[in-house]
């Protein structure tokens, strides 16, 4: 692997966990958190009602 595929992936993960961490944003309570979305989240999903970014949806 050269350094140009290393940027590349690096660059795409990134924008990836951006995108996962959508719904779960701002939770200081891990508790919470799970109680909300479950113990793994790996998939797209819209922010509850109340939370920060409420109003947007998952893949806009």
């Amino acid at each position: 692997m050269n350094m140009k595929d290393r940027v590349q992936g690096a660059i795409l993960g990134a924008f990836i966990g951006d995108a996962l961490g959508l719904g779960p944003h701002w939770y200081y309570d891990l508790g919470e958190q799970q109680k909300d979305y479950g113990e793994w989240i790996d998939t797209y999903t819209n922010p509850k009602p109340g939370r920060y970014h409420e109003h947007e949806k998952a893949g806009n």
